[in-house]
């Protein structure tokens, strides 16, 4: 038992995969007393084997994360889990799932949370056509003063058990995050959730991954008017003018700081974009990939782009922005002094695209953060964004992977580094780099000072491009990590 004890105790993280019964006994009493395991994570197990893990808990001081990987089924593993939640006093983290959990475990499991004072953050997983157990962890928030992120994940949550959330968010004044995870949520339900939105004064991010449409919409568009505490949004919609309306909101809205939105957007749309941008005083992040943007409505956007003085971060990925779209945006940047993060990645850039993002690098003075990954880049286009990366000392990650760069384009890029003084990090994964593009990464290992991550990963560099890339790390002092996986 010593030597258990003494092994235990040298870890941080265990990883248990389902072991003898005698195994597990010892395992359990070692743990009992463990006074350095933060982490304990169950991949597979039998519902004794979990009992007599969930005993643990009752007594054990040290473990604050708990992730069981497989569905509890059946009460006394469900009570074990309850009874040890009542009197822990240090697990602050816990991702669980049941499996058509019954009434009477589903009442333990709520009688326990409206005690538990440690657990902070509880992601759950609910394998069930009657959600007993959505209905008992709202009823237990109701009352619990500890839970501060709650992520549920059901393959529907009807519109009863909606309503249970939304009384529980009219009543708990401590809950930050929630996230309802679900492959169906009714309008009528989505309404009993906002209608428990507006009276709540402390849940600051939302995430709705699932196609909300119509009045569900609409319903979340009236409660993003009232300037609830809700910081962050996360949702998928349907239709053009359902993003429309979204946007139309935020001009009345001056809390929200993030928004991630999946959906298409129109001319209508892109138009609702613009006139946010200009009116909206407190949007930070927005994301945008995926909506099928094309190089009409990215002028529409890059319009609001210009005046706009809070926006922080815009993800326009996966996009048909084209050169039009790109060369409106990379202008509006000229007159726009707050963007810092813009990602254009699979845009369908061309020549004419690439020359306006390069002007713009020569004099920018804000942006840090640019992707222009997945965009095909001839040589002409790849000496014009080395010329403008000499000139920008502002710029801190690059990316440029898929971009078809050859091993030539690649080093032409990259030589930019021996005279750059901002980038700290530059991706090209998944083009020709190969030994040429190694025998520059190794010259400039010499010569910079401020690169600390390289990624070269799926590219073609060899053993003789490998030395020369080890010469240069022989004497630079500031590479933290370079990746030149699957070469």
């Amino acid at each position: 038992m010593t030597e258990h004890v003494i092994i235990i105790n040298a870890l941080r993280s265990l990883e248990y995969e389902e072991t003898s019964a005698e195994g597990m006994k010892v395992l359990s009493e070692v743990l009992k007393s463990s006074k350095s395991l933060t982490e304990l994570i169950i991949n597979k197990a039998k519902p004794s084997d979990l009992k007599l893990l969930f005993e643990v808990f009752k007594v054990n001081k040290s473990i604050t994360k708990l992730a069981i990987h497989i569905s509890i089924t059946g009460n006394e593993a469900t009570k074990a889990l309850s009874e040890a939640l009542k009197v822990n006093r240090t697990l602050a983290q816990m991702r669980i799932s049941f499996f058509e959990l019954e009434s009477e475990g589903a009442k333990a499991i709520c009688e326990a949370l409206k005690v538990n004072e440690a657990l902070t953050e509880l992601k759950i997983n609910f394998y069930e056509k009657e959600s007993e157990g959505i209905r008992a962890i709202s009823e237990a928030l109701k009352v619990n003063k500890a839970l501060r992120h709650l992520e549920i994940m059901n393959e529907k949550i009807e519109v009863g058990e909606a309503r249970t959330i939304g009384e529980m968010l009219q009543a708990n004044g401590i809950l930050k995050e929630l996230h309802l995870i679900s492959g169906v949520i009714a309008n009528e339900g989505l309404k009993e959730i906002c209608e428990g939105l507006k009276a709540n004064t402390t849940v600051a991010l939302l995430y709705f991954p699932l196609e909300v449409s119509g009045e569900g919409v609409y319903t979340v568009s009236e409660m993003l008017k009232l300037n609830k505490p809700l910081k962050k949004l996360e949702m998928r919609v349907t239709e053009c003018r359902e993003v429309q309306t979204l946007f139309e909101a935020l001009e009345y809205n001056n809390v929200l700081t993030e928004l991630n939105i999946k959906g298409k957007v129109d001319a209508e749309g892109a138009k609702a974009i613009r006139k946010a941008f200009e009116t909206n005083s407190a949007l930070k992040e927005l994301s945008l990939s995926s909506c099928g943007i094309t190089g009409g409505s990215g002028i529409q956007i890059a319009k609001g782009l210009e005046v706009n003085r809070v926006l922080k971060s815009l993800d326009m990925a996966d996009n048909i922005l084209g050169n039009a779209g790109t060369i409106a945006i990379s202008r509006s940047l000229k007159l726009n002094t707050a963007l810092e993060v813009l990602s254009l990645y699979h845009n369908n850039i061309g020549h004419e695209g690439f020359s306006a993002v390069g002007e713009k690098l020569r004099a920018n003075t804000t942006l840090v953060h640019l992707n222009l990954g997945y965009n095909s880049q001839s040589e002409e286009s790849t000496e014009e964004l080395s010329q403008a990366l000499r000139a920008n000392e502002r710029l801190e990650r690059l990316e440029l992977a898929l971009a078809e760069l050859s091993d030539h384009s690649a080093g032409t890029v990259i030589d930019a580094l021996v005279v750059n003084r901002g980038v700290k990090e530059l991706v090209l994964d998944w083009n020709l780099t190969g030994d040429e593009t190694a025998a520059v990464i190794g010259e400039v290992l010499k010569a910079n000072k401020r690169v600390e991550r390289l990624s070269f990963a799926y590219g073609e560099i060899k053993e003789k491009g490998i030395r020369l890339i080890a010469e240069g790390l022989k004497v630079n002092t500031t590479l933290k990590r370079i990746n030149l996986h699957n070469n």
